[in-house]
């Protein structure tokens, strides 16, 4: 005997379910959705990347400064930060960032922020407009805004969720030097990782805000993943 599965194809445009008896859902490739909800949203094209930082034709690696010149957690020129308007909604799914400075005396610090602000969208000031990468190639674009290395103020983000915070700081000169090679000679890393379990879903108008500072400025590198979805994908009643 043989058993024919049917399902209903929809990968670029899920439609929403009611009722009780439906159809499986297929991609195009006929996986039928038994995976994971991230699955669903990657092979949908709604999940997109966005970073700080370059690799030159040399493979020299640029970082950026923090906002406040890299010495203050200036909360109006974020190191990125993205959103979406009323009618999306907004996740972030994962964020590498590394970032570097001089820690050569005690309590020289470093830190990193990084937190969802459930009441606005940002509006551009001055800084680098970024186009996110959609994580299926080719599908399409972010129904955002992401700016990057802000550097006039904007309106203050509100920390309405804090999602994760790194800080590293000195407790005494852990190497000693003469003068003049004293300030070469330590260049302290702080790194954060983050990927929650069960992330947040942010409704537009909404933001995700990270920014790092140090004592002495302080350079980073970074990446967010993030998703954003019609607020119809996820009825609250």
């Amino acid at each position: 005997m043989r058993a024919t599965i049917l399902g209903n194809e929809a990968q670029l445009s899920p439609q929403l379910i009611s009722g009780d008896d439906q159809e499986a859902q297929m991609s195009k490739l006929g996986q039928i959705f038994t995976a994971s909800w991230k699955e669903r949203l990657l092979v949908a094209g709604k999940i997109w990347k966005a970073h700080i930082g370059a690799i030159t034709a040399d493979g020299a690696i640029t970082k950026i400064v923090g906002g406040g010149n890299g010495t203050v957690m200036d909360m109006e020129q974020p190191e990125m930060i993205v959103g979406v308007d009323a009618g999306y909604y907004l996740m972030l799914l994962e964020a590498d960032v590394m970032v570097e400075s001089d820690c050569d005396a005690p309590d020289d610090f470093m830190e990193i922020l990084l937190f969802g602000d459930r009441t606005q969208v940002p509006v551009f000031v001055a800084g680098t407009v970024t186009t996110p990468v959609n994580c299926l190639d080719g599908a399409g674009a972010f129904p955002g805004v992401c700016y990057t290395a802000v550097t006039t103020d904007m309106a203050d983000p509100v920390l309405s969720e804090l999602f994760s915070y790194r800080r590293y700081e000195t407790t005494a000169v852990v190497m000693a030097g003469t003068a003049a090679n004293e300030d070469d000679a330590i260049v302290s890393v702080l790194s954060m990782h983050y990927e929650p379990q069960i992330p947040s879903i942010l409704a537009g108008p909404c933001s995700i805000v990270l920014l790092f500072d140090g004592t002495v400025a302080t350079n980073g590198i970074a990446t967010l993943t993030f998703a954003a979805v019609p607020s119809t994908w996820f009825p609250v009643a």
